[in-house]
C-alpha cells in the first residue's frame, strides 16, 4: 500500500496525498494492535501457552513435593538453565 502510494504520490493532489497517508496509518495502527493482541504480554500466545503449560507445572511440582516426602527431605533445590 505504501509502495503504490509512492508510485502515485506525483500525479496526487494534496488533498488525496492526505487521505492515502491516513488510510496507510491507519492500516499500519490495527496490524500493531492485531500484533499486540496475539502475541504482546497478554496476547493469545501467552495467554494458551499458561493454559497449557499450567497443568505440567503442577504436576512436576506434585512429583518434586511427592520425591521430597518419600526421601524425608525438607528441601528441594532446583537448578534453571538459562
Amino acid at each position: 500500500m505504501f509502495k503504490a502510494y509512492q508510485a502515485d504520490q506525483v500525479l496526487m493532489t494534496p488533498d488525496m496525498k492526505k487521505r492515502r497517508e491516513t488510510d496507510i496509518t491507519d492500516k499500519e495502527k490495527a496490524a500493531k494492535d492485531f500484533q499486540r493482541g496475539k502475541f504482546g504480554p497478554d496476547g493469545e500466545l501467552t495467554q494458551r501457552s499458561t493454559l497449557l503449560i499450567k497443568p505440567i507445572q503442577e504436576r512436576v511440582a506434585k512429583a518434586i513435593q511427592a520425591f521430597a516426602e518419600s526421601e524425608g527431605d525438607d528441601m528441594i533445590l532446583t537448578k534453571t538453565a538459562r
